[in-house]
């Protein structure tokens, strides 16, 4: 009894996963910002052969967006406010 209750537990868990992948890979407009974070990381990386010209990157750089500082006039920005700023012109 205690093995079938764990089992319907663990199939919610499962369902409730498969829904949420599907909606965020179906997403066309998240598609659009992660094309545009690969363009920008890959910008940035270009002269570096092991880094430059990626087709993916690990989803935890997400997380490290806001930590790429900005140069210049820029450099009370950082990568995120860059992309929000991309995003929202458009």
């Amino acid at each position: 009894m205690q093995f079938d209750s764990n089992y319907l537990d663990y199939d919610k868990n499962v369902i409730a996963l498969k829904k949420a992948i599907e909606l965020v890979r179906d997403r066309k407009d998240l598609k659009q910002v992660y094309t545009l974070i690969l363009k920008i990381g890959n910008f940035l990386n270009q002269n570096d052969k092991m880094k430059g010209n990626k087709a993916n990157f690990k989803p935890d750089l997400l997380t490290n967006l806001g930590l790429t500082k900005g140069v210049g006039q820029h450099n009370k920005s950082n990568m995120m406010d860059y992309l929000l700023k991309v995003i929202l012109d458009k």
